[in-house]
């Protein structure tokens, strides 16, 4: 049988707390997550700033799925990281140190609403095209 344990520990980010939790399994400790809360996202702190492009394009190709961690009877939703990684592979996080891969999932908000904003405005183009196609037909 293998044991788990996981450990919390507090750091400070800029101020704010951060808490990772570690798993140990086989003596092996692994970072599960790492959660901010608020996250740091000063525009000071920040270089190479650029609009989030086609993000709709890209989303199509997304994949969500339902599953069980191994080890584990509670539902999730979420994403497969090797997948999501040949999409956007910016924020899927390696290490050396760590053996899986891991989802940033807070940069999927930032892409999400950049989807919505861009649906927004092809919905406001199709609806202004069929209004004037319903003012001509009249």
């Amino acid at each position: 049988m293998i044991s788990k344990k996981v450990f919390f520990f507090i750091t400070i980010c800029m101020g704010l707390m951060s808490h990772y939790s570690i798993a140990e399994q086989l003596n092996k400790p692994k970072i599960c997550s790492d959660k901010f809360q608020p996250w740091c996202s000063d525009k000071e702190l920040k270089k190479n700033i650029s609009n989030i492009t086609s993000p709709i394009e890209k989303i199509i190709k997304i994949k969500g799925v339902r599953y069980q961690l191994n080890g584990s009877d509670q539902v999730e939703f979420g994403f497969i990281a090797q997948d999501l990684q040949r999409i956007y592979p910016e924020i899927v996080r390696e290490s050396s140190d760590i053996d899986y891969l891991r989802v940033d999932y807070r940069s999927m908000i930032a892409i999400l609403l950049e989807a919505i904003k861009e649906q927004e405005k092809r919905i406001l183009t199709l609806e202004s095209l069929i209004e004037k196609d319903l003012i001509t037909n009249e």
